[in-house]
């Protein structure tokens, strides 16, 4: 009798608990019927929505400009570098300044900021030259921020043609490496690249590593065959003469890694 009482009750039970999942399963389904309603809805709204067409301007590249000042900044040793600051290099006020006026400017850009160009650039060549250099190219930095500038004049010479025998992959020396570098340069490369390159060997070609009888003038910049052979007084040497040979090195750099 008491058997009996107790499967009639758990057999209510589970009729009750039957009923209430039921009624869970159907309020949840009407929820979830309405979610997927909604979200229907949004996705139809939205793919009606007409977004304005926006038309971008088109940025044109003065790349006349452009050549023309790295040029003229270059002839004078300047060279354009990876971390130089574009709009101080290409303004166009530049073309106005002779060469004295123009290595005082970038003495100063180099300089500001307690030598924050100078310490990045110098950064970059440590970073990106060949291992053979490093250690006395540590040793060029140590004495140039000990403005004992003339000693590393003859031997950044000679690092700046060993990096350029790497690039050109030449066993050229002097004007005859530039020249053979200059007819390995191809034209489908970047514009910008291109202009960078041809105004660095325009530099060496007319200036540092230009053919120049030592019987003439000594003029006012640095030339490889003087200062290599013997003939340029170091007297002459300057910081700016050295800065420019960093400079270089770091736009060697910047070619490298394109």
């Amino acid at each position: 009798m008491i058997t009996i009482t107790l499967n009639d009750d758990y057999n209510a039970m589970m009729r009750e608990y039957a009923k209430n999942m039921k009624r869970i399963s159907e309020a949840f389904g009407e929820q979830f019927r309405q979610i997927r309603e909604a979200q229907n809805t949004i996705k139809t709204a939205i793919s009606r929505i007409e977004f304005p067409k926006i038309d971008l301007p088109e940025i044109e590249i003065d790349y006349k400009k452009i050549e023309a000042l790295v040029e003229h900044n270059s002839l004078s040793g300047w060279t354009i570098t990876g971390k130089m600051n574009l709009n101080f290099y290409l303004d166009v006020k530049l073309l106005q300044i002779k060469s004295m006026q123009l290595d005082e400017l970038f003495l100063n850009y180099y300089e500001s900021n307690s030598n924050e160009t100078y310490f990045m650039e110098k950064s970059v060549i440590l970073k990106g030259i060949d291992d053979r250099w490093r250690n006395v190219l540590i040793d060029c930095f140590d004495l140039y921020e000990s403005e004992k500038y003339g000693v590393i004049i003859p031997l950044l010479i000679t690092i700046i043609e060993g990096e350029i025998s790497d690039i050109a992959m030449s066993n050229e020396i002097g004007n005859r490496l530039i020249r053979e570098w200059k007819g390995k340069i191809l034209s489908e490369e970047e514009k910008f690249l291109i202009i960078i390159s041809h105004s660095l060997i325009k530099y060496l070609s007319s200036k540092m590593f230009v053919r120049k009888d030592f019987a003439e003038e000594r003029g006012s910049m640095l030339n490889r065959n003087w200062v290599l052979h013997g003939r340029d007084n170091p007297n002459y040497w300057t910081k700016v003469d050295a800065l420019k040979l960093i400079n270089v090195l770091s736009t060697l750099q910047f070619i490298k890694d394109k």
